[in-house]
């Protein structure tokens, strides 16, 4: 029976989470300074849900900074990222990107690495789901676009609100500490890593209890 890697992408596949604290903490500052710590608290959620919540009549000001800033992000893979990726390929793993960024975020994602959509089966975006990180209904669908139950589903995240989506999918989730302090991300996931220069099938496969 197959096995699949679900994906969050930034923070976990692409190194972009210190461009999006930088971004996210200018617009917190500017609009919503009573905010502890905006760009934490944001960070996971869909763009439509980040106005929804904090943005309701400003949406049309912050949707095309949050676009502007994206558009100059510098887009490099995670240590050991594209490694793990060719690996899970060629034993036959299912992949899937399941991200909170939108269309325009991923066209120039494309555009900067255009190997990118070779290595995935499927690539969610919001367009894909209607309902933000934490709710695990992004991860539910890509398992089923795969045709895979999710008791055979890793979920690879970074984000607190990814690690409680799949968490509530009831899948196994590796959690990457790239962006959060490790102890909080432990609380949220089966196994944490630092990145994934030292992660390969043969430990998903420890995850799923197939060895």
């Amino acid at each position: 029976m197959d096995i699949a890697a679900l994906l969050d992408l930034d923070g976990t596949v692409l190194d972009t989470e210190p461009q999006y604290t930088a971004l996210y903490k200018s617009l917190g500052e500017q609009y919503c300074p009573e905010i502890k710590d905006f760009a934490s608290q944001v960070k996971g959620r869909t763009l439509a849900n980040i106005i929804e919540t904090f943005f309701p009549d400003k949406g049309d000001i912050v949707r095309p900074k949050v676009y502007e800033g994206e558009a100059d992000f510098d887009f490099v893979y995670i240590a050991g990222a594209k490694e793990l990726l060719e690996q899970l390929r060629a034993n036959g793993v299912k992949m899937a990107i399941v991200t909170s960024s939108e269309a325009a975020k991923m066209e120039a994602v494309y555009r900067k690495l255009p190997e990118f959509r070779s290595y995935f089966d499927a690539i969610l975006t919001p367009s894909d789901f209607t309902k933000s990180k934490p709710d695990p209904e992004c991860f539910l669908k890509a398992a089923a676009m795969l045709g895979v139950p999710r008791e055979r589903c890793v979920v690879f995240e970074d984000s607190i609100n990814g690690l409680k989506a799949g968490v509530r999918a009831k899948m196994k989730v590796v959690g990457l500490y790239t962006t959060n302090p490790r102890e909080i991300v432990e609380q949220f996931s089966d196994i944490v890593v630092p990145d994934l220069t030292n992660f390969g099938i043969d430990d998903m496969k420890r995850l799923l209890e197939l060895n």
